[in-house]
Order: C-alpha cells, then sequence, then structure tokens
C-alpha cells in the first residue's frame, strides 16, 4: 500500500494532478483492497471447511 502512495504522488506530481484527485484515487484503492480481502478471506473459510481434517477421516 505505500509503494501505490508514493507512486501516485510521484505520478501526480509529473503530470500536475491536483491533490483532491489523489483522494479519491486512494479512497477507490483502499475500498478495493478491502473488497479483494474479504473476498479471499471468504473463499479461505469455505477451502477450510470443504477439506477433510483428520478427525474426519
Amino acid at each position: 500500500m505505500a509503494q501505490i502512495i508514493v507512486w501516485l504522488v510521484i505520478f501526480s506530481a509529473v503530470l500536475d494532478i491536483p491533490w483532491y484527485v489523489d483522494l479519491v484515487v486512494l479512497g477507490l484503492t483502499a475500498v478495493g483492497f478491502s473488497i479483494l480481502q474479504i473476498v479471499l478471506r471468504q473463499r479461505w473459510r469455505a477451502r477450510m471447511k470443504a477439506t477433510p481434517t483428520n478427525e474426519d477421516t
């Protein structure tokens, strides 16, 4: 996440993008990462429930 912020600051400085556009992009990036984390966590839990344990065999 820190690398994304650094690249965004450099990119916006080179292209002379206003600071509020940076905030919008950072917000969308944070929301995207949160959604991705939730989806991956749900898939991991579903996979853990689907795999048999030693007690089941």
